[in-house]
């Protein structure tokens, strides 16, 4: 399946795009995380960190990712 990722902040920076569409095996959040980093390995500086929300809420590695959800991959985040 082939799903649309959005990249904010390091992310985007490391990707050096916006978006990309991703072919994922596995239709999790997880697979996505995977697929990512196998297809922009500059992210595997990020390992353990990436953050990811499908259709704006985060999501938890097991969670589904279906076609036509919108997937967005990011850094840890602060505030303050």
């Amino acid at each position: 399946m082939n799903v649309d990722v959005l990249f904010f902040g390091q992310c985007r920076e490391i990707v050096g795009a916006g978006r990309a569409s991703v072919e994922v095996a596995t239709p999790t959040a997880a697979g996505v995380v995977e697929a990512v980093r196998m297809r922009f390995p500059g992210l595997g500086a990020l390992d353990g960190k990436l953050l990811i929300a499908v259709n704006e809420d985060y999501a938890k590695p097991d969670d589904a990712v279906r076609a036509g959800d919108e997937v967005a991959i990011f850094p840890p985040v602060s505030g303050g």
